[in-house]
């Protein structure tokens, strides 16, 4: 019988933002936690929970070398650079067309602790579902509002936050995210052009600790945690 040949991934990382909510003089993906930026983080976990097949990561081509010092101190070989766009979608597009893999892992450059578990889920579940996403479900109350007013509480248990990786047919991703932008239609994640496209996707669990650096106010936490995964530097 002939062997089935394994899908290729690639680990696919936008970190092209300008990170407007952070407020701070540099961009949240270069923000130092320790001894190295969030991005070092965010693609070492990457790197040391999958064989992944290649990095290709979009950036803004002025951060190209400073990105590449960084893939080298974790010693991903197969690496390719991409041209940011205006937004995550088009820089997330740009790297799509630069892969060379069946799969997509889309992981955000400002969520540094995604444990290994999850990421190998998410691949797993993307993989056999054809697209998949982590995240948790909601703990507190939610609230659906308009105009500063509630209009009605949600159950709880339907909502589910997402996390990154999401992970996605490399094909199909890319041409959910061709008609997205043909058509004008702006989202916040991939899944949402996935789903818009018409295609299912999978859930698995994540963790509470695969936070996504956004504002000042999350970076003592941040650096807690780098103490708790990395304690080794």
């Amino acid at each position: 019988m002939k062997k089935q040949r394994m899908p290729t991934v690639s680990a696919i990382i936008p970190a092209a933002g300008v990170g407007k909510r952070f407020d701070a003089d540099i961009k949240k993906q270069f923000f130092l936690l320790g001894d190295y930026p969030v991005l070092y983080y965010a693609m070492k976990m990457m790197n040391d929970s999958y064989p992944f097949d290649e990095f290709v990561v979009g950036a803004h081509p002025e951060d190209f070398k400073y990105i590449s010092r960084i893939a080298d101190k974790l010693g991903i070989t197969r690496f390719t650079l991409t041209p940011g766009g205006d937004t995550r979608a088009a820089t997330v597009l740009n790297a799509l067309r630069e892969s060379v893999c069946d799969f997509a892992a889309v992981h955000d450059a400002a969520r540094p602790f995604v444990s290994s578990d999850t990421v190998k889920n998410t691949v797993k579940a993307g993989i056999k579902h054809g697209g998949a996403i982590c995240g948790v479900y909601a703990r507190d109350t939610v609230k659906r509002i308009k105009d500063g007013m509630i209009v009605c509480t949600e159950d709880r248990d339907t909502v589910f936050l997402a996390h990154t990786p999401q992970v996605f047919s490399r094909n199909a991703l890319l041409a959910a995210l061709e008609k997205a932008e043909t058509e004008k239609m702006g989202f916040t994640d991939e899944s949402a052009a996935f789903e818009a496209a018409g295609h299912k996707v999978a859930v698995c669990l994540s963790g509470a600790d695969n936070i996504k650096i956004t504002e000042p106010a999350d970076i003592p936490l941040a650096q807690a945690l780098v103490k708790r995964y990395f304690s080794a530097g």
